[in-house]
């Protein structure tokens, strides 16, 4: 039935309205310029009113359903990107790590190294102590040499030398005993 007059069988259905009319009631209701823009069907063709229904919560899920993805998406390149930041971090984090491990196994070397030095140095020391003392003993033995060749030459020949040693022969070997420690100092040296 026709929902303006209820006296005639409704012939057509306005999709805007969602209701069904006879024909001369349409045109009197429709004629008005703000209801021109209304579409009609024959009522035979008119949509279930449930499927408008639900039509209508599809669009608006639809709606709910992307503003929900784009949130989603703006969600997901935030995480991105704290991810990135993230690996960045961690490269960075373990540069330095390798760094602090280089520079401590650096320190770790030279502390090894200058406790070596130091012992190579006691060591040399020691050894040039004892040079300094077998040069002294050397240049007194030589003096004692010197005394006693100058007495026995104004006395008795006492002389402590062996027979035919000169000043000079003795200079000679004072600097072949010399030459000998160091060359031994050198070799005890490198073998460390």
């Amino acid at each position: 039935m026709c929902s303006n007059c209820d006296s005639l069988e409704a012939t057509l259905w306005c999709k805007k309205c969602e209701t069904g009319y006879c024909s001369p009631c349409y045109k009197s209701l429709h004629s008005a310029p703000a209801l021109k823009t209304h579409v009609s069907v024959p009522i035979d063709q008119k949509p279930d009113a449930r499927i408008n229904q639900q039509g209508a919560k599809i669009d608006e899920q639809d709606v709910k359903i992307n503003e929900q993805a784009g949130k989603i998406n703006e969600k997901d390149a935030k995480i991105s990107q704290q991810q990135d930041h993230i690996n960045k971090l961690d490269l960075e984090n373990q540069v330095m790590n390798k760094n602090y491990v280089d520079c401590k196994t650096v320190i770790q070397n030279l502390e090894l190294n200058n406790r070596r030095l130091e012992q190579e140095g006691q060591q040399s020391a020691n050894v040039a102590n004892n040079l300094n003392d077998e040069v002294k003993l050397l240049k007194r033995e030589i003096e004692e040499r010197k005394r006693s060749s100058a007495a026995s030459s104004e006395g008795p020949k006492t002389s402590l030398a062996p027979s035919g040693n000169t000043t000079g022969e003795w200079k000679a070997e004072l600097e072949n005993v010399l030459k000998i420690a160091v060359i031994n100092w050198s070799l005890f040296s490198f073998e460390k």
